[in-house]
């Protein structure tokens, strides 16, 4: 159980816009336990004593052991905060910072803040390879080793990061108008997506879809997991993407543009 304290010692107001991964139906109150709350600084949104007289930023705090890693790797104390804001607006609502193929439509990207972790961190998914082993078998009542194909499961990395490989951590807020769609791409690393409001559906490239309502949350795995945004609804839809890719991957390349698969037009 890591517990941390963060204060704004400075004398201009800071935004931290954070990703929190906990098991499934933990409460907002469950978001920062107060038993664990410590004797010190007051960090109430509306204490008057605060030294800036703003509201003070809370939840940065792991609900568990189990999920330490995912959060250090957001919000530990080496994590360097760069903001930024870009306004993306561009005729026929194409998103200016990634290189198109199958075009976008109707689809407006904002980044909202980007930063550098250097904690160690490893989302993986399970593998099934082929791979050689030498086996010792008895032929004509002596052992002999042999070689044998056989088929394992491996944890592959998406993205890892540590000090030797940190990883860059990225918010942006994706808006749909009703009938556009995000053109089929992938990502160089991992993506925790939350819908704001709206509906979306999410098609990937066997077109087996599903649909997302405000609230809903859908994570994409990598390079080579392909798929197509699309707001089938009668509102616009708002996303909230964060991403976790391998430092120094730029704007324009957190967007991987794939072909249009066949026998998959959305």
């Amino acid at each position: 159980m890591h517990v941390r304290f963060v204060r704004n010692e400075g004398d201009v107001p800071v935004e931290i816009s954070g990703t929190y991964v906990f098991p499934g139906g933990t409460p907002t109150s469950g978001y920062r336990p107060t038993s664990l709350r410590r004797r010190g600084p007051s960090t109430s949104a509306s204490d008057p004593s605060s030294p800036t007289g703003v509201r003070s930023t809370q939840g940065l705090q792991e609900p568990s052991s189990s999920d330490t890693s995912n959060e250090e790797g957001f919000m530990g104390r080496k994590w360097k905060v760069i903001l930024a804001s870009a306004i993306v607006a561009a005729a026929g609502a194409t998103i200016a910072h990634v290189a198109l193929a199958t075009t976008p439509s109707g689809q407006v990207g904002t980044i909202l803040g980007r930063g550098t972790t250097d904690r160690a961190l490893k989302y993986t998914v399970p593998k099934v390879v082929t791979v050689t082993q030498k086996v010792r078998v008895k032929v004509k009542g002596k052992y002999v080793i042999r070689k044998k194909k056989v088929q394992k499961t491996i944890d592959s990395p998406i993205v890892a990061c540590s000090t030797s490989t940190p990883c860059d951590v990225v918010q942006q807020k994706i808006t749909y108008a009703p009938g556009g769609f995000s053109g089929w791409h992938s990502h160089p690393g991992v993506v925790l997506a939350v819908l704001l409001s709206g509906t979306i559906t999410r098609y990937t490239t066997d077109c087996a879809h599903t649909t997302y309502n405000a609230g809903q949350t859908f994570v994409e795995l990598g390079h080579d997991e392909t798929m197509l945004i699309r707001n089938e609804g009668s509102t616009p839809a708002e996303v909230l993407a964060t991403l976790i890719v391998p430092a120094g991957t730029s704007n324009a390349e957190l967007r991987i543009d794939q072909p249009q698969p066949s026998g998959c037009a959305p």
